[in-house]
C-alpha cells in the first residue's frame, strides 16, 4: 500500500495520492491571530461507474459527478469531487468544519487558566426534508466533550460526545510515569 505524499517548503503536506489512485489537495492558509483554514479537496476518477455507482448510491450523495471523462450513464469513467474545509485555533484544535454534504459545525473550545483544553461544544446544523410533505426545516444537534486535569496538569478524565467516560490513573516509579491506566465507563454504566 503506497501513499505518495507532497510537501512544501515548510514542510506541510500539500497533495497526497493513494494506491487507489485518489487525490486530496490540502490547502491550509494561516490568520494573522494564529487560526488556519485547511481546504481538502478530494479527486478521483471511477473507471466502471456502471457497477460502483450501485454500490455507492446508497452511500455518499454529495460527491460532485463532472461529466468530462463519461457518465454513469454510459459506462464510461467519470470524476468525483468534493471539498471539506476545516479551521483550527492557534492551538491546533478544530473551530469549524464544512463536511462534503455541505455541513457546517461550528466548535467552541474552552481552556483553563494554564491554557489545557476543559470543553469542547461542537454545534452542526442541517437541513432535513419530510417525506410525505417536502417541508424543509432545520436541524441543530450539539455534542460536548469535557476534559479533567490533576494537579500536575496530567489528563485524568475525558467524556466523548457519546457520553463515554474514560478515566485516566498515573502509576509513578522514582518520580517518573511508568504506566497509565485508562478506564472507559460506559454511559450504561457498565
Amino acid at each position: 500500500s503506497t501513499e505518495i505524499r507532497d510537501l512544501n517548503l515548510q514542510g506541510q503536506v500539500t497533495q497526497v495520492t493513494d494506491k487507489n489512485g485518489v487525490v486530496t489537495v490540502i490547502t491550509t492558509r494561516e490568520k494573522a491571530n494564529g487560526e488556519k483554514e485547511i481546504t481538502r479537496t478530494v479527486h478521483y476518477v471511477i473507471l466502471n461507474p456502471a457497477e460502483q455507482c450501485e454500490e455507492s448510491a446508497a452511500g455518499d450523495s454529495s460527491a460532485q459527478r463532472s461529466s468530462p471523462l463519461g457518465s454513469p450513464q454510459n459506462d464510461k469513467p467519470f470524476e468525483v469531487r468534493f471539498v471539506e474545509v476545516e479551521r483550527v485555533d492557534r492551538y491546533g484544535n478544530a473551530i469549524y468544519r464544512k463536511d462534503r454534504n455541505g455541513r457546517e459545525t461550528s466548535i467552541v473550545n474552552r481552556y483553563d487558566q494554564t491554557g489545557r483544553l476543559f470543553e469542547s461544544v461542537e454545534t452542526t446544523t442541517y437541513t432535513v426534508t419530510s417525506a410525505e410533505a417536502g417541508v424543509q426545516s432545520p436541524v441543530t444537534i450539539t455534542y460536548t466533550e469535557t476534559f479533567q486535569y490533576d494537579s500536575l496538569a496530567r489528563q485524568v478524565y475525558h467524556k466523548d460526545k457519546n457520553d463515554r467516560v474514560t478515566r485516566f490513573e498515573y502509576v509513578v516509579v522514582n518520580g517518573n510515569v511508568a504506566e497509565i491506566h485508562e478506564r472507559e465507563e460506559l454511559p450504561s454504566g457498565a
